[in-house]
């Protein structure tokens, strides 16, 4: 589906094919405009990616939990304890191709993983 308005150098400005398999890259929609929210109180942001139509077709969501750390019991400080990103791409059969990567604190021995899976609805 090709869009007369669509923003080119806006697609190139924005990492939506980010963590994007090259095998899929050419099965999804490309988005024609994007929709971002930030929530600076939550630690969350998301981008919404619209086809031609004004359907969605791509999204991005970061969360960060911020922990209490201290250094040497006196002083406190915040500080990422865990971060979840995850993306989704429309694919042209209508089913969404979706990806998660959970990142811990600093010391967690557990290494960020990216997850794909594919579903019936966008990731919320």
């Amino acid at each position: 589906m090709m869009c007369e308005f669509r923003a080119l150098s806006c697609l190139r400005e924005r990492p939506w094919q980010q963590e994007l398999p090259a095998a899929y890259r050419s099965t999804v929609i490309a988005p024609a405009r994007f929709d971002d929210q930030i929530d600076e109180m939550s630690g969350g942001s998301r981008v919404i990616g619209y086809d031609c139509e004004g359907t969605p077709c791509y999204c991005r969501y970061s969360y960060v939990l911020q922990l209490v750390h201290s250094d040497d019991d006196d002083d406190f400080y915040l500080a990422p304890g865990y971060v979840r990103h995850a993306w989704g791409w429309r694919l042209g059969s209508g089913e969404w191709l979706t990806c998660t990567r959970e990142d811990h604190a600093p010391g967690d021995c557990s290494a960020a993983r990216l997850r794909y899976a594919k579903t019936d609805s966008m990731p919320r």
